[in-house]
């Protein structure tokens, strides 16, 4: 799966003040990854986004976590556990959890989770993503959606309903 590090260059740099609107945008980088980020635009402020090798049905998520308390000493990994929720879809992933010093100068989770996971599935249909420790990431227009459609599907490397 895809690095912190290599999700970093790939948007180009380090993260800038927050602004609205945040957007959803799918695009593929020189090796066919796909990327998915909800993110203010034109800029690499970016609280969440999702990696995927296509059609291995896996997804790679990294997400930043409000007001996460450091474990123990250094920058981590520390083992954790991050709830998303899609629709009426709830789910508790294991997850490694990092200080960013550089990108927001927080704390970040990455797990993993199957595009056929409940919460993706959900989060495929409603174009929102959210939970108690990470905030709410809606798709508010029609071109986000399809993003997310089109992330997925590349994902998957076959056809949805």
């Amino acid at each position: 799966m895809i690095t912190l590090a290599a999700f970093a260059a790939a948007l180009g740099g380090t993260a800038t003040a927050a602004s609205d609107p945040y957007v959803w945008g799918f695009h593929k980088d020189a090796q066919n990854h796909g990327y998915l980020g909800y993110a203010v635009d034109e800029t690499d402020n970016e609280p969440v986004s999702l990696t995927c090798v296509p059609g291995s049905g896996l997804v790679q998520v990294l997400v930043y976590l409000r007001d996460y308390r450091r474990p123990g000493a250094g920058d981590g990994p520390w083992p954790g556990r991050v709830e998303l929720w899609a629709g009426a879809a709830r789910a508790d992933y294991a997850a490694q959890v990092s200080y960013d010093g550089e990108i927001n100068d927080g704390f970040y989770a990455v797990l993993r989770a199957r595009t056929a996971d409940p919460v993706m599935t959900a989060f495929r249909v409603t174009g929102g993503l959210s939970g108690p420790t990470v905030g709410d990431f809606p798709a508010r227009t029609s071109p986000e959606r399809g993003a997310i459609k089109a992330f997925f599907k590349h994902c998957e490397g076959r056809e949805r309903p």
